[in-house]
């Protein structure tokens, strides 16, 4: 990544987008954000690019799902001309599949839901198609491949897993073993073989149904809309917690993971296209109550910076008190150092004794066949061997995460601001 970014990032950060540094970021994924805003805002500064710097942007966009948005951008201001007949070309033709794929993918999100709620259930459509239907101008400029619909009740997320797949749907995971719910938000995810989506039967957003945490995020539900998706009303989450979740998605569900930008240009879709209807205030409360405040702070944070989302002075305030001290950026960075242990803590919330027990009986021992799907590179690997391997990369994880939580525990002990949490 970084090769690619660099001398993009040279050219054109700057020009109208400040060289801030995200400090709840890593560096790479810092640079890759500001050089597509800088594209996105200014997009006529990119035509002074050399030939391997525009390839080398474009890729960068294709990477960050904003190439659509660009395309977009630079045909709405007047310069679609100057892109050169070489470049103008070339930049149509990477359009193509993403309209063909979305006008796909948009159909067989109605089928799906449609087949859902035809059986007496109700989904709720969760961020990228909810999202390009009601809050882009085109639904290809928000491109997915994943169709996440989350059920308030469980035991309706487990039918809707079983008439998928009675309808073909197969299995792309395996289970680890144990309840499902103490693992993960959603059922193990199913595709059919002819078509694109992979759809997840979520019981929760950022957290698994038997999860602690998971009753507080709730509340993201509490208030639903109503959207068409090909000839079928579903249930979709409301304005200001589809921003919420999309923070929360990325921050804390994700965190440490590789981040694309666009849970920035998906709250930024939503505000401005809500404008003075967007209610900020609820925003803040839905965002404490949902223990997402720190999340929130941090994607609105950079969404002011990088793409110039106007922030109320109020909001701007309460993200300003959020972060103060430095503590919730520290603790953030630590926790990115600890990717992929989110099982493993995840265990420290379990809603019962016996649910944590069950989480460390299966985390040490995993079925055999979520083990031969977990590690495909050690296919030749006997399972009396492969056992031994996983316990030591579990090691290594708990004991970076022990580390996080022990140094966590140090900051707060030390007298200063601690802000707002």
């Amino acid at each position: 990544m970084s090769v690619i970014v660099a001398p993009v990032a040279r050219r054109i950060c700057g020009l109208d987008v400040p060289a801030v540094r995200l400090p709840f970021l890593p560096a790479s994924v810092n640079e890759a954000w500001r050089s597509v805003a800088a594209a996105l805002r200014r997009p006529d500064e990119t035509l002074a690019l050399g030939d391997e710097e525009f390839a080398a942007l474009v890729s960068l966009l294709e990477n960050q799902l904003a190439l659509p948005l660009f395309v977009r951008a630079l045909g709405e201001s007047a310069l679609w001309a100057e892109a050169g007949e070489e470049r103008g070309a070339a930049l149509e033709r990477r359009c193509r599949p993403y309209i063909l794929a979305s006008a796909l993918t948009i159909k067989e999100v109605g089928n799906v839901v449609s087949a859902l709620v035809a059986t007496g259930l109700h989904p709720v459509v969760l961020k990228g198609p909810a999202l390009a239907l009601r809050f882009y101008a085109e639904p290809y400029l928000r491109p997915f491949s994943d169709l996440d619909l989350l059920f308030t009740d469980r035991a309706e997320a487990e039918r809707a897993h079983a008439v998928l797949k009675a309808a073909g749907y197969v299995l792309q995971e395996q289970a680890r073993g144990g309840d499902p719910w103490l693992w993960s938000r959603h059922l193990p995810e199913v595709k059919h073989p002819r078509r694109l989506l992979h759809v997840e039967c979520h019981g929760g957003l950022a957290f698994p149904p038997r999860d602690r945490r998971h009753a507080r995020e709730r509340v993201l539900v509490a208030e639903l809309d109503q959207l068409d998706f090909g000839g079928c009303r579903a249930h979709v989450l409301a304005p200001e917690a589809s921003v919420i979740n999309a923070f929360a998605h990325a921050f804390v569900r994700h965190a440490g993971e590789p981040l694309r930008l666009t849970v920035l240009l998906d709250a930024d879709a939503v505000i401005r296209k809500e404008g003075v209807s967007f209610r900020w205030e609820r925003l803040t409360g839905l965002a404490a109550e949902a223990g997402f405040a720190r999340a929130t702070a941090m994607g609105l944070e950079a969404c002011g910076e990088l793409l110039g989302v106007s922030i109320p002075d109020t909001v701007a305030a309460w993200c300003r008190n959020v972060l103060a001290g430095g503590r919730v950026r520290s603790r953030v960075h630590g926790l990115q150092r600890v990717r992929s242990a989110g099982h493993l803590s995840g265990i420290l919330h379990a809603d019962t004794p016996g649910g944590a027990l069950s989480m460390l009986f299966f985390s040490t021992f995993p079925t055999r066949a979520f083990m031969r799907w977990r590690y495909p590179e050690k296919a030749r690997l006997p399972l009396v061997m492969l056992y031994p391997y996983r316990w030591a990369v579990q090691g290594r994880k708990a004991t970076s995460l022990a580390s996080v939580l022990i140094r966590s525990v140090f900051r707060h002990l030390r007298p200063g601001p601690k802000g707002n949490h």
